[in-house]
């Protein structure tokens, strides 16, 4: 007797991102085990993430190291300027052009600088950079200098690798990590004058061996890392009478660098993960407990292999925490939207972009450092260069785990992915050994509020035979040459234009074509913000599949070029047979 045929729809598959902790069975397809150069996006689809645009083009005095520090400094006159260091060297960069930055070299000339790992803060009026074994530097806009030539030093500055602007004054770490010191007030160059001073946590540590990874400021509380513990300290704007308020035992900081203020809570790389402060406060009795739980095990496995310093960075315009390894080329990226029943995070994987360091401006700019320089979180392109994003959902059973399933068909529904080459992967019962449909998804682009109202000026082109050229309102020197007969020229850029005609809208490529008597021509202005860019286009592709098995997994890798890409959902068309 025929079976019918059963319909499976998967809303929103894998909006809670990656789960590899759990059996991949019972996890559900809220999860999936592959989430590679994904997101969450807004509406709670996984999708592809942004690219880069490399910023600097003159880079000479940086050359192929990688840039392993970026800093915005606030100066005096209320302008921000980027530092960054690199190939033992400071760096002021200096905007030529929107997409044109350069290089500036403003490294002390006494400076002695065998190393990139520095930690950089604003204070009153200055720039400080604090490297362990190196002499601090200041810089203030004009003069980058060694903080011992300073007019106004006076002390010894620590040669540690942590320093924190907070209270007040700033507060540094020696070079053993064993103690703290203090500025003056509203003075970095005084460590021995007024009210600086010094703790020596030997003192403190409940164990009385520990060693400090990271300072940080939270709630009117001064927060200090260990390794293996935590010290939380109150009254710290007047250090001489500030008091131990709490020690946190068995658990501490991996990586100083790994330190997120999010404003309402610290995330930081724990020995167990990646952990909120907040959390660790609230429930000391259960110290596994951490945001990363879902993705702990192969996290930790990153995290322990590493050669090069662990950074990170927080976006609060993207609203996600990346936690970068970059010794194994991998970024975790966990979406602080909020928390799962379990109190994990959604945890997605980057690969092909390796930050050594991270900088997100006070406009919300995020900004990567790496072998090619300075670059731009934005776009849909690493560099001009297309990226794979991948997407494996968990071993699926449909309820019937001892049912035979075969395939009949899946349809996708994809938001976005116009000019996208992609590949529909399916298997059966744990294999990695695909069935595979590839397909490209039509060429689109179109304002979701509203042509006129966003910055789209248009011509009207009217004619039936041979080329036309257009030139486009407001863009006097911007021209296309059209053939409405056969094909269109490769002058054309598909990127900003698409046809419209009583049909609706008609959609074209390079090497697309047909015949259209009368056309409006449009094309997007330079402040059309590309969150309105497409993000109507649905695209549902259709496969016919085939075998069976008693456990499905289904996959989608595409080529992102240029366009955003989120997955909306997956029809399954399938027969439940026999009980195996």
């Amino acid at each position: 007797m025929a079976q019918p045929l059963n319909n499976i729809t998967i809303a929103a598959p894998g909006f809670a991102g990656i789960n590899t902790q759990d059996s991949p069975i019972s996890s559900g397809t809220e999860y999936c085990l592959i989430a590679e150069n994904a997101v969450i996006d807004q509406f709670g689809r996984i999708g592809a993430r942004k690219g880069y645009e490399v910023k600097t083009t003159s880079n000479t005095a940086l050359g192929t190291a990688p840039l392993q520090g970026i800093f915005e400094f606030l100066d005096t006159d209320g302008s921000l300027i980027t530092v960054v260091t690199g190939n033992n060297k400071i760096f002021k960069v200096t905007t030529v052009t929107v997409t044109d930055d350069t290089l500036v070299d403003i490294t002390p000339a006494g400076a002695s600088i065998t190393g990139d790992n520095w930690k950089g803060v604003t204070f009153n009026g200055f720039l400080f950079l604090f490297q362990a074994s190196q002499a601090p530097i200041s810089y203030d806009g004009t003069t980058c200098a060694l903080v011992s030539d300073h007019a106004n030093y006076s002390g010894t500055v620590p040669t540690g690798n942590e320093v924190i602007a907070g209270f007040g004054r700033l507060w540094a770490v020696n070079g053993a990590k064993t103690t703290i010191f203090w500025s003056d007030l509203l003075n970095g160059f005084s460590w021995d004058e007024g009210s600086s001073g010094s703790i020596n946590l030997n003192k403190v540590w409940s164990d009385q061996s520990d060693e400090i990874q990271a300072l940080a400021t939270h709630n009117g509380y001064l927060i200090i890392f260990g390794k293996r513990q935590i010290l939380i300290y109150q009254g710290p704007t007047d250090p001489a009478t500030m008091s131990l308020v709490d020690s946190i035992s068995g658990i501490g900081c991996l990586a100083r660098d790994s330190v997120q203020n999010t404003g309402q809570d610290l995330i930081f790389l724990a020995d167990s993960g990646v952990r909120s402060f907040n959390r660790v406060i609230q429930e000391k009795s259960l110290p596994m407990r951490d945001i990363s739980k879902n993705v702990r095990t192969d996290l930790m496995s990153l995290a322990l292999i590493q050669s090069a310093p662990i950074k990170s960075a927080y976006s609060e315009d993207e609203a996600f925490y990346l936690l970068s390894f970059p010794t194994s080329n991998a970024i975790y990226c966990f979406d602080m939207r909020g928390a799962l029943e379990n109190g994990s995070h959604r945890a997605t994987l980057w690969t092909g972009i390796t930050p050594r360091a991270f900088c997100t401006k006070r406009n919300g700019t995020l900004l990567f450092g790496a072998n090619y320089g300075l670059a731009e979180y934005k776009g849909y392109n690493d560099n001009t260069a297309t990226y794979s994003f991948r997407y494996f959902s968990s071993y699926l059973d449909f309820g019937a785990q001892s049912n035979l399933k075969f395939l009949k068909k899946l349809n996708i529904t994809i938001i976005g992915g116009q000019s996208t080459t992609a590949t529909l992967n399916w298997g059966y019962d744990y294999t990695s050994a695909y069935s595979r449909q590839a397909f490209t998804f039509r060429t689109a682009t179109l304002s979701q509020y509203g042509e006129e109202q966003y910055g789209l000026s248009n011509t009207v082109v009217a004619g039936s035979q041979g080329a036309a050229t257009v030139t486009v309102e407001g863009s006097p020197d911007v021209h296309y040459t059209v053939d409405f007969e056969t094909v269109l020229s490769v002058l054309y850029n598909t990127e900003y234009v698409v046809f419209l005609d009583a049909d609706g809208y008609y959609y074209v490529d390079n090497n697309g074509g047909g015949t259209r008597t009368r056309t409006v021509l449009y094309t997007k202005s330079a402040d059309y913000g590309s969150e309105y860019n497409a993000s109507v286009i649905i695209q549902e592709p259709r496969v016919n599949t085939s075998g069976s098995g008693t456990v499905v997994q289904i996959g989608l890798e595409a080529q992102i070029n240029n366009a955003p890409f989120s997955i909306q959902k997956i029809d399954i068309h399938a027969l439940l047979g026999r009980i195996v």
